[in-house]
């Protein structure tokens, strides 16, 4: 049994990885627009499959919010670490925008 659910896991963890691959380059552009939004404004939201994503921009970090409800309340999923130069923080968030957005259409 212990086997099995390893390999369902690897199975998930490869069409999440091959998604977030797939994401980043098929919306590079936008989530490049969206990396500029969310450098000047701190937070956007951003809609993703039946629900709205929200992204918080702290100092050196980004959290990642859910919303199932139209906005009604959000609930933490993810945050990532941000390196202090603005290229950085573009790069690094193009990967994150890509990941959560993966996980949240597998889900």
């Amino acid at each position: 049994m212990k086997d099995n659910f390893g390999a369902e896991k690897s199975d998930w963890e490869q069409r999440l990885f091959g998604l977030v691959l797939d994401l980043g380059e098929s919306q590079s552009e936008r989530y490049m627009a969206q990396a500029t939004q969310l450098l000047k404004a701190r937070t956007i939201e951003v809609p993703i499959k039946e629900s709205i994503g929200q992204y918080e921009l702290g100092f050196l970090d980004c959290q990642f919010l859910i919303s199932h409800d139209n906005g009604e309340s959000f609930v933490k999923i993810a945050r990532t670490r941000l390196g202090l130069r603005k290229k950085d923080k573009e790069r690094e968030l193009t990967t994150f925008f890509a990941q959560t957005e993966a996980t949240v259409l597998l889900k």
